[in-house]
């Protein structure tokens, strides 16, 4: 993966060389440093960010905490990274946790062990899991499965609702929208995941 950023990298910076008349080794340099700008950012723990949404719904107090693009078994290996991850997520108090894709970074067998600490995420009404383009390029479904078994619900083009201050709300969620790429037979169709025969207040 490092040989592949730095060679996607060097070629940007490469034409910046014939564009621009940089120095080869003024290529070389702001190549690494950036390679190493990316590996300092994706190995820091994630940082909270906080969005207020008003609906006018009475649903302010409403905490959703989402968690994406975690890649664990690229740069994170072993337990303790998702650990604190875990633990930062729990500090948080949610209503509801949600995991937007890009989970995983390898295979099943190597992958698998790491993501235990998952089980540990508490909420009041559950957690969601959606699969990214990169558990497709790892094996697929069985990701799906995987992360049920840790005790997440997985939505594939599907829904889930719950009630908050008198208020029913509905959250759909489907796999990347280009899963077509990985499995011809695949879809992802935001409007079936909306679909539903209940009356609901709000849609996520």
């Amino acid at each position: 993966f490092i040989s592949l950023w730095m060679s996607t990298i060097y070629f940007i910076m490469e034409s910046w060389h014939i564009q621009f008349g940089l120095k080869p080794y003024h290529v070389w340099i702001i190549t690494l440093l950036l390679t190493i700008g990316a590996l300092y950012k994706g190995l820091k723990d994630p940082v909270v960010r906080i969005e207020k949404f008003y609906t006018g719904l009475g649903l302010d107090e409403l905490k959703i905490v989402q968690i994406t693009d975690l890649h664990i078994g690229l740069l994170h290996q072993g337990q303790s990274w998702i650990q604190r991850v875990v633990d930062k997520i729990n500090k948080l108090d949610a209503d509801l946790v949600v995991l937007t894709g890009d989970l995983v970074e390898g295979s099943l067998k190597t992958v698998q062990p790491m993501l235990e600490p998952l089980s540990q995420v508490k909420s009041k009404f559950g957690n969601l899991f959606v699969m990214g383009n990169h558990e497709f390029i790892h094996g697929g479904m069985i990701w799906e499965k995987t992360v049920q078994d840790l005790g997440w619900k997985t939505l594939y083009n599907s829904n889930m609702s719950f009630e908050f201050n008198g208020k029913k709300i509905l959250v759909g969620g489907v796999p990347d929208r280009m899963v077509r790429r990985f499995e011809p037979t695949l879809v992802s169709d935001p409007d079936l995941a909306l679909t539903t025969k209940e009356k609901v207040n709000y849609k996520i």
